[in-house]
């Protein structure tokens, strides 16, 4: 459904650098990175807020550069910025932009609007920015999208709503036909919703997999120092340790020896994966495991 080849985008100190993955249809792919990752960036580039440098974008095999109107009348687009009218209400904009897509129902906007408590003829500038991100949604949701692009959905929501917009997300890749690609911060809910992970750090990717094959990769140990800082270097993502405990990210490859060694194995949390392989300077998470030698 989706299709980054080789994008590239430099903006003043910040660079975007051979950037390519793919999210196949029927499937969510969460976007993940520390602050100044560059999700936002590769957000609007491919979407074509920033026009890149370089590479390719594909939406449903249309390209980006050739047949931009098309491939963006298939998007549900939700971003942590205002690009709509402040001035105008919720509906009124919904009408206005809703122009532009062929599939746009006005029934189905108000309907999600209403489900979500959205007042509908407030200012937007009136709306407090959880309601401009609900509004948001409705809106992405009321045009028939195929793919949606969706960055930081959730943020200033309440758990309530995020886990209805959870189960609104599983439900619409239910068909096989849409797919989604939500950039967060809230890793937890990629925990629950994702089946590909894609982790960007200083304008890079650093991998893009499922996340079936990604917890198959790595585990979590934690136990006593003196057996954490005994674990082979070539084991190890990063170690830390702490006042009670202490943690290691390693490859998922030496349950013989793990089994063993009297230390604790957790499956880790995407979140916990970001930490250990950032703080690990990811320098050691593109090792590949099959040329390891044994302990």
């Amino acid at each position: 459904m989706l299709r980054v080849e080789h994008l590239n985008k430099k903006i003043m100190d910040f660079s975007l650098t051979d950037v390519c993955f793919h999210l196949p249809k029927g499937y969510i792919m969460g976007l993940v990175g520390v602050n100044a990752s560059g999700k936002s960036t590769l957000i609007k580039t491919l979407i074509n807020i920033y026009h890149k440098d370089s590479g390719k974008v594909y939406v449903d095999g249309l390209s980006m550069d050739e047949e931009e109107k098309i491939a963006k009348n298939m998007m549900g687009i939700v971003l942590d910025e205002n690009y709509y009218e402040r001035n105008l209400c919720a509906e009124e904009n919904a009408k206005n932009f809703g122009k532009y897509f062929e599939c746009y129902n006005h029934d189905e906007f108000l309907r999600y609007c209403r489900q979500f408590h959205v007042d509908t003829k407030k200012k937007l500038k009136r709306l407090s920015k959880g309601q401009h991100m609900k509004f948001q949604i409705a809106f992405a949701l009321s045009h028939n999208a195929k793919l949606f692009i969706m960055d930081e959905p959730t943020a200033n929501l309440d758990q309530a709503f995020r886990q209805e917009f959870m189960d609104i997300m599983q439900d619409l890749i239910a068909d096989g036909e849409k797919s989604i690609l939500l950039a967060t911060h809230q890793t937890d809910t990629l925990d629950q919703i994702a089946d590909y992970i894609t982790l960007l750090h200083e304008g890079n990717i650093v991998f893009s997999m499922s996340k079936e094959i990604l917890m198959d990769k790595y585990i979590l140990v934690s136990g006593e120092e003196s057996k954490i800082n005994g674990l082979p270097e070539r084991m190890v993502v990063y170690r830390e340790n702490g006042i009670y405990n202490s943690m290691a990210l390693i490859y998922n490859a030496f349950d013989v020896f793990l089994n063993e060694s009297g230390l604790t194995m957790f499956e880790p949390t995407i979140e916990e994966l970001m930490y250990f392989m950032v703080k690990g300077g990811l320098h050691s998470v593109e090792f590949n495991l099959e040329k390891q030698l044994p302990l």
